[in-house]
């Protein structure tokens, strides 16, 4: 795919799970929204809906878009230029053939990354970032339930 240096810039991770597939027309449409936001993004998109990405995506947004067919949580979670990974849901109106336009898509983007509200975000996400460093750390929460886990497996 493609590969985009994302510094210390929030990023726009997307991702509709293992379920959910999105009609060609929204998925051109969440391409150019995401475009239109400006910001930096990593895109979940499934092998068997790679076809629905308009044909020149990638290259046009290889300088600020990554996208990839698998990325495991953790992993994105854990990259030191993601940071923080948290979600936000804003109201996303919809055209009159139920379709989210590429316009009302990098206006959500841009109130979360830019504005006042995205402000706030960061700020909260920050607090976030440091209970989930500990939670990481030697000794922390997460870290014991993971030894805790790997403790039962090798019981059985």
């Amino acid at each position: 795919m493609t590969h985009a240096s994302f510094g210390t810039e929030s990023v726009v991770y997307v991702s509709f799970g293992s379920l959910a597939a999105l009609g060609e027309e929204q998925m051109e449409e969440l391409a150019w929204g995401l475009k239109r936001s400006n910001s930096y993004f990593l895109w979940v998109v499934r092998e068997s809906e790679e076809k629905k990405l308009p044909s020149n995506f990638i290259e046009e947004t290889s300088d600020k878009g990554l996208v990839v067919t698998w990325s495991p949580q953790l992993q994105v979670l854990a990259h030191k230029s993601v940071g923080c990974f948290m979600t936000h849901w804003v109201r996303v109106k919809v055209n009159e053939k139920g379709i989210m336009t590429n316009e009302e898509i990098g206006n959500c983007i841009r109130e979360i990354m830019e504005r006042e509200r995205g402000k706030e975000i960061r700020r909260n996400s920050d607090k976030w970032k440091e209970f989930a460093k500990e939670a990481v750390d030697n000794g922390g929460s997460s870290d014991k339930n993971i030894e805790e886990f790997v403790k039962k497996l090798s019981c059985s």
